[in-house]
């Protein structure tokens, strides 16, 4: 009896491990018409810096703001921002760049640099504005990120 047993075990191991192993394609569908060209990317990565006022000859550096802010602001003029009332624009700066740079700090943001102070942007059509209120400017070079996130 226990070699009846055995053997019924192994034959439907066998069966098991055979009908497992068989690659049986369907049926080939109809190809159709290929359809339209998607839509392409509707983001953009923008990256600027600023230094402190005075800086390198040619680049980028703060400015006193206007009122009503008392602190000081970094204008980036670009291309990307065709539609300031569509979609989405996100600034955010960092210390450093480099491809391992983790430091990335969305705007608007609170005591980032100095205890007190603020930075926040501001954007319209063709620029992006960041305004960093405090008594003095940052004494570093900041970089900027702004990523603009169109309606498709």
């Amino acid at each position: 009896m226990k070699a009846i047993k055995y053997v019924f075990i192994l034959a439907a191991s066998a069966f098991i491990f055979n009908s497992c192993t068989k690659n049986v394609a369907g049926p080939t569908g109809p190809t159709g018409p290929t359809g339209p060209q998607g839509a392409t990317s509707s983001y953009n990565v923008i990256y600027d810096s600023v230094y402190p006022s005075p800086g390198p000859a040619g680049k980028n550096v703060w400015a006193v703001a206007p009122p009503p802010y008392s602190g000081f602001t970094f204008t980036m003029k670009n291309n990307a921002v065709t539609d300031p009332n569509g979609g989405l624009i996100e600034v955010y700066f960092s210390t450093s760049l480099n491809a391992l740079s983790a430091d990335w700090f969305q705007l608007p943001v609170a005591s980032s640099m100095t205890t007190g102070d603020i930075m926040e942007c501001d954007y319209e059509l063709y620029q992006v504005q960041v305004i960093y209120i405090n008594g003095s400017q940052p004494t570093g070079k900041l970089y900027f990120k702004v990523v603009i996130i169109s309606n498709p």
